[in-house]
């Protein structure tokens, strides 16, 4: 344990969020819909400067999602 000193808000514009329910806890079905909007708006504030984005989701069972998001063109 570091006492806290580890500790980051959740809406800070350089959050890592390569993988959510690490980040924002278990989010259940709306971690692919969570996912797209923290993309989109990754996007609209210009970081990172990728054009693309792969948002993928899946449960215990077989179930699994995903959905590639590109940025729209600048314009």
């Amino acid at each position: 344990m570091d006492a806290g000193k580890g500790y980051r808000p959740v809406a800070v514009d350089d959050l890592p969020v390569d993988f959510l329910p690490l980040r924002f806890g278990d989010l259940g079905a709306a971690t692919l819909p969570t996912a797209a909007i923290i993309a989109s708006q990754a996007f609209l504030r210009g970081v990172p400067k990728a054009t693309n984005c792969l948002c993928v989701s899946s449960s215990q069972g077989p179930d699994r999602g995903a959905v590639l998001l590109r940025a729209a063109p600048p314009g």
